[in-house]
């Protein structure tokens, strides 16, 4: 699950928009339709197969020769070397901070949408869960994000999940880049 939620950051869906009110009702239409972006094959489910889907379209937007393989050249072009939005990692782009916090909500709704850890989330579960995220974050309950109330809610989700870095289960630590000079 969590390899398929930092991919669905990576891939710049569900960015929560930086500016403005956010209505409950704008709220869940995002989520429904979040959940179809990621929902790559169309099932009604997020699962081990989406999650492949989506890791091979990762895998080929960066093999940019389309050899099956990638080089140290590709790697650290797909996670250095792209404008803001498109690096795969997003080190010391314009805008990183907001991409990892937007990781951090997806990590968020898709942990709390299965509770069980089965690996298998629903539609119903995915908009459940990012309205129960939304519910929190409103602390006047009148059914509108403020941009306020949102940058409170990234403070408490940021404090949130640097106390989950030394939980079982929680996110990894990123992966170095590979060694050695090439293929």
């Amino acid at each position: 699950m969590l390899a398929g939620s930092a991919l669905a950051a990576q891939a710049g869906v569900g960015h929560w928009q930086p500016g403005g009110d956010e209505t409950r009702a704008q709220a869940q239409t995002r989520a429904g339709a979040l959940f179809d972006r990621l929902d790559l094959n169309h099932d009604g489910k997020l699962d081990e197969a989406d999650r492949r889907l989506r890791i091979m379209q990762h895998f080929d937007h960066i093999d940019t020769n389309h050899d099956g393989m990638i080089s140290r050249d590709e790697f650290l072009a797909a996670h250095l070397h792209n404008g803001p939005g498109e690096g795969a990692m997003g080190m010391g782009e314009p805008g990183a901070h907001h991409r990892g916090m937007h990781m951090a909500r997806m990590w968020l709704i898709m942990h709390q949408a299965d509770p069980d850890h089965t690996g298998v989330i629903t539609r119903d579960a995915f908009v459940r869960a990012a309205l129960a995220l939304f519910d929190r974050a409103d602390t006047n309950h009148d059914g509108i994000l403020t941009p306020q109330e949102r940058r409170a809610a990234m403070r408490q989700w940021h404090t949130h999940m640097g106390m989950m870095q030394d939980a079982p289960g929680a996110m990894p630590p990123a992966a170095p880049p590979p060694a050695g000079g090439g293929q």
